[in-house]
């Protein structure tokens, strides 16, 4: 698979992942439901990231410092919650595959 692909399908699981973690925000409780709008708000912008990598690298930067910031907070929160460590763990992976995304196609755009 080349690049082009591979980036493009990494933002579409991306916002999947996020919409599905929306949904079951949503179903958990109200504080959570809270989130879940941001968590889906995120989702849709890397679902418009995925149809057309060359634009919109802004919304990779603040997905990046989203994912990053919910590790951090999780991980100060509620430690060794399986659920939540579990999701936030997942948001950690997708921070640096969209920082690699960032430096790879800032070299060849």
């Amino acid at each position: 698979m080349d690049k082009q692909k591979y980036y493009k399908w990494m933002f579409l699981i991306g916002g999947i992942w996020n919409i599905l973690v929306a949904i079951i925000g949503w179903s958990t409780g109200q504080q959570a439901a809270m989130d879940a709008w941001f968590v889906m708000a995120f989702g849709v912008g890397f679902l418009i990231v995925s149809k057309d990598i060359s634009k919109n690298h802004g919304i990779a930067i603040v997905g990046i410092i989203e994912k990053v910031a919910a590790f951090i907070v999780t991980y100060a929160t509620v430690p060794l919650v399986p659920a939540p460590a579990l999701v936030t763990a997942v948001d950690l992976l997708f921070a640096v595959l969209f920082a690699e995304f960032l430096l790879c196609t800032k070299k060849n755009p």
